[in-house]
């Protein structure tokens, strides 16, 4: 039990995984209800995907060939970024 307004999670947690957190106040003359629930997904930044591999190309279009990211850091990739 804490006072705090803030609460860090250091041990046991697993990439990719989504946990639930609630909490609830308590004083003198007891407890409180609990919060809504809160789900959250242990995940970090993915890792750069391998550079492109030219295909071909023409005097109007490049084809480029891409692989995806070896690691989503734990959370569904939704969408690469060409530049």
């Amino acid at each position: 039990m804490t006072l705090a307004l803030s609460f860090i999670v250091t041990k046991g947690i697993q990439k990719g995984k989504t946990y639930a957190f609630r909490y609830r106040a308590i004083n003198a003359v007891g407890y409180g209800s609990w919060s809504p629930l809160n789900l959250a997904t242990a995940a970090t930044i993915p890792l750069a995907p391998p550079m492109p591999t030219y295909v071909s190309s023409s005097s109007t279009s490049v084809t480029l060939s891409f692989l995806l990211s070896p690691d989503n850091g734990g959370s569904l990739i939704t969408s690469y970024l060409i530049m």
